[in-house]
């Protein structure tokens, strides 16, 4: 299944599983930022991070869980 959402997220599509989530894509643009601890300037590339949105049968599932937990 992983391999299939990763071939699926290469080739720009979203990639879904009903009842848990889809998966997308976002493409962060080049910039700079600072390293706090040595005091620089850093470059930072473009690059791509993998949303996750869960889907609202999973989502109230597991706050439905977590509330009861917390009851305890």
């Amino acid at each position: 299944i992983t391999a299939q959402i990763s071939q699926s997220l290469v080739a720009g599509d979203a990639s879904s599983l009903r009842k848990f989530g889809t998966f997308t894509l976002k493409v962060r643009k080049a910039t700079t930022a600072r390293d706090i601890h040595r005091g620089i300037q850093i470059e930072l590339p473009e690059h791509c991070i993998v949303l996750f949105k869960p889907a609202q049968e999973l989502a109230e599932q597991v706050n439905d869980e977590y509330v009861k937990r917390q009851a305890l």
